[in-house]
């Protein structure tokens, strides 16, 4: 048997033993340790009641057997072989995306703004800690890579209706394409005031981003060793500080509301908000022969490749919202924002970007319509997405929902010039891109039935890239075709969850087109006297993707690259306890690799691995 295999196994079996064969202390407890133990058992026999609450009157209660940091699920997402680096926007996002038009999505990385953050509130002390430690194997220990995630939640309730929050998460990666090592940081806080019987909810918010990855770009810069004679196939990691990008950003961030009548019948409220957002974003290769890798543009220099970006934002919002949370509802508000850019010092820009919202939602029994409407002035250019959607239940036997955006857009500022060097590298006179996106879904009640969601997408004037120093923007339509199937199915102990997307564009310019899908059977029982629930899993997962995604750091941008890949079955096992509030996750992912050693490595763009052993902890602590 393979010595890592045999590694894997062993720590499964001692972990469990341990976790089955654990005891208290025999000791008798003196009386102020009863006392304190019959505080700690009232407050546990307090309903634990977790929110999870936006910036004004959107609440939506949380399941509180489950843990609020979640696991990353990557399927069906093209990105690089690592969690927290960027993914192809493009590629997943219907239209139009905000901060697209005027900042550097695609370099956000691991980024998230503090209304894209959860903030929770409990009405008891409430915190998690997620540790999650993987080892790539691959083949050999001497190709070891190692990934370290970490995630703290702490939610706190003070008198007078005041929460705080505090998120931390951490990524430490030894390997993206097993060649580099990668810190990720990021650390958000918040404070809240909401009391259903005050007119006022304010809050403010925090959120730093701290990164350095050394990805140099997807370029592989090791050492890789291949023998199919052998059986070795193995890329030794190599910590490199001659190419990395760091990243930088903090945003600042206060909302008000004020509720003006609550004997009206519309309830009237005003809101507000401000921020302040800077972000920095450099990448440098100091190497001098490392030009001609990024393409021809850059072979007249010759002390290597230098890109910084800045952007200082300040956005305001300030609207009127009818009926918050009632059956009918209706908001309208103005967004300016003003945004402050740089690009290696050479180019300087402001931008002015303004936007006139207005939604109305119907809420009629249990079926639901909505109409949002944008009107957006940029660059002396006016802009609109419109959108209307909805979802209405059919004879109690499924539930219909419903989509469709028309929307036009500019292109963002790295897509329309890119400086590097202190001088102009590429200029991009982009017209106006234009988007139509419809959807549908179908969600059956019978269990033993999947549910069914479709999406057709046209691009006009769609902006790609064909290789990394070539972007494009066609000059015909590009459509994209969208199924997604998904079913999961449980009697008594057993159960089996189904996952399948499939994305074809056509013409298929920007190389998007592939199939993914998750197959995973699963086994329930309970261990040392039903006090311990486990869960046994097998999974089987393929791939088959037209163009693999190659990654261009400079720009940002993903390009096509190889040819068709059809790939699996990729196959893995899984193992979970849950003691009190404590549960464990062991993994074994990628086995196919021990005995088929001409599977690919790396499926660019894709997240394949190597055989790895993965172990997650998941703690819950109250009061």
């Amino acid at each position: 048997m393979n010595k890592t295999a045999r590694l894997a196994i062993t720590i499964f079996f001692f972990l469990g033993d341990f976790l089955l064969n654990a005891q208290l202390p025999g000791s008798i407890p003196d009386s102020a340790v009863l006392a304190r133990q019959r505080v700690s058992d009232s407050l546990r026999a307090i309903p634990l009641k977790l929110i999870s609450s936006g910036d004004y009157r959107d609440i939506r209660t949380l399941d509180s057997n489950e843990f609020v940091i979640r696991s990353y699920n990557a399927f069906g997402k093209s990105f690089l072989n690592n969690i927290g680096s960027p993914v192809n926007q493009e590629r997943e996002t219907n239209g139009f995306m905000p901060m697209l038009n005027y900042g550097y999505h695609n370099q956000d990385f691991f980024t998230q703004l503090a209304q894209e953050r959860p903030f929770i509130r409990s009405n008891k002390t409430y915190s998690e800690l997620m540790v999650s430690e993987g080892l790539f194997f691959s083949n050999s220990t001497t190709g070891l890579i190692d990934n370290l995630n970490a995630s703290a939640v702490v939610a706190k309730n003070f008198s007078n209706h005041i929460d705080l929050n505090v998120i931390y998460d951490r990524i430490n990666q030894k390997g993206i394409y097993q060649n580099s090592r990668n810190l990720l940081g990021r650390l958000s806080a918040g404070l809240q005031y909401r009391n259903p019987q005050s007119r006022w909810s304010y809050g403010f918010y925090y959120v730093n981003h701290l990164f350095r990855i050394e990805n140099n770009g997807g370029i592989v810069d090791d050492s890789l060793l291949f023998s199919s004679r052998f059986q070795v196939r193995e890329a030794i990691p190599v910590y490199t500080d001659r190419a990395r990008t760091d990243i930088r950003g903090n945003q600042y961030r206060g909302v008000v509301s004020w509720l003006i009548s609550t004997s009206s019948g519309l309830r009237p409220e005003v809101f507000a908000e401000a921020d302040y957002q800077n972000w920095y974003n450099t990448f440098s290769d100091q190497r001098t022969g490392s030009q001609t890798l990024y393409g021809a543009s850059f072979r007249m220099d010759s002390n290597g490749l230098l890109r910084t970006m800045a952007m200082y934002s300040t956005p305001i919002v300030a609207g009127l919202r009818m009926n918050p949370g009632q059956q009918t509802e209706a908001e309208i508000s103005y967004h300016y924002t003003f945004n402050h850019l740089i690009e290696d010092s050479t180019y300087r820009t402001d931008l002015n970007v303004s936007v006139w919202h207005a939604g109305l939602h119907w809420n009629r029994g249990s079926g639901t319509i909505g109409l949002v409407a944008d009107i957006k002035s940029q660059q002396s250019q006016g802009l609109y997405r419109f959108t209307v959607e909805g979802s209405q239940p059919l004879r109690k036997i499924l539930k219909f929902q419903w989509h469709a955006t028309i929307a036009n857009d500019l292109a963002s500022i790295m897509q329309q010039h890119l400086y590097v060097n202190k001088r102009s590298i590429r200029v991009l006179d982009a017209q106006k891109i234009q988007t139509l996106d419809l959807s549908a879904g179908l969600h059956f009640n019978n269990k033993y039935l999947p549910s069914l969601t479709l999406g057709w997408t046209q691009f006009n004037k769609l902006i790609y890239a064909t290789a990394p120093d070539s972007i494009r923007q066609s000059d015909q339509d590009i459509r994209r075709f969208n199924i997604v199937l998904t079913e999961d199915f449980q009697w008594r102990f057993l159960g089996t969850t189904h996952r399948f997307r499939w994305i074809r564009v056509a013409p298929d310019l920007p190389g998007w087109s592939a199939w993914y899908s998750h197959h995973e059977v699963y086994f329930l029982f309970n261990l040392a006297r039903r006090s311990i629930p486990m869960k046994i899993a097998g999974y089987v997962d393929l791939v088959q993707s037209g163009k693999q995604n190659g990654y261009d750091a400079l720009s940002g941008f993903f390009y096509p690259v190889g040819g068709i890949i059809k790939a699996g079955p990729f196959v893995g096992l899984s193992a979970e306890a849950q003691v009190a509030d404590l549960r464990f996750v062991f993994s074994v992912d990628h086995l196919d690799s021990l005995w088929n050693p001409q599977r690919p490595q790396i499926i660019r763009g894709y997240p394949q691995y190597d055989y790895s052993l993965r172990i997650r902890l998941l703690w819950r602590f109250l009061n």
